[in-house]
């Protein structure tokens, strides 16, 4: 927990959403690095947690709109002032980025994230300006596959393991 908000310095103040739809590359980073650290200490694996996510809660995730749903007004179901905190930006925000990561490698994924914060440093940024910028610096046009996880109502596969199965919504 305290790691989940110690990322948020980077992730949330540092630099902070344009807009409510944009709240996933708060807390899916947070989510991200907060399993990171649970791998590092030895306690299960970024993957085995990704894989629950992806397996076990899946589409689920998704029941009330995508996970950076453009348009507050176009959400399914809750739409009340706690609508931007629901799961899709927490799980959903991190298998988009352990996504990413697992299709580009470690080396340009932690570049995009040293580039983010520091082209972003004491500002707002959007989704769109995080797909701009994963896209100039992995050298290739990252929209579709990074359009395919955020604005979609169903999970993408997830590169390299074909075997993980979305869960049902």
């Amino acid at each position: 927990m305290v790691l989940h908000e110690v990322s948020h310095e980077w992730f949330g103040n540092s630099v902070s959403p344009e807009r409510w739809a944009d709240l996933w590359l708060n807390e899916g980073h947070a989510v991200f690095y907060e399993d990171q650290w649970i791998e590092a200490k030895h306690l299960s694996t970024q993957t085995e947690s990704m894989r629950h996510s992806y397996e076990e809660l899946g589409n689920k995730l998704l029941a009330n709109g995508p996970i950076a749903a453009p348009d507050p007004a176009t959400w399914p179901g809750d739409k009340g002032p706690l609508r931007p905190y629901s799961s899709a930006a927490y799980q959903g925000g991190a298998l988009t980025l352990f996504a990413l990561q697992q299709l580009i490698g470690d080396k340009t994924f932690n570049a995009i994230e040293r580039a983010w914060v520091r082209r972003h440093n004491n500002s707002t940024a959007s989704t769109e300006d995080f797909i701009a910028l994963a896209s100039q610096v992995a050298h290739r046009d990252l929209k579709p596959f990074l359009s395919s996880w955020l604005y979609s109502t169903r999970l993408p596969a997830m590169p390299k393991h074909p075997d993980w199965k979305a869960g049902p919504a």
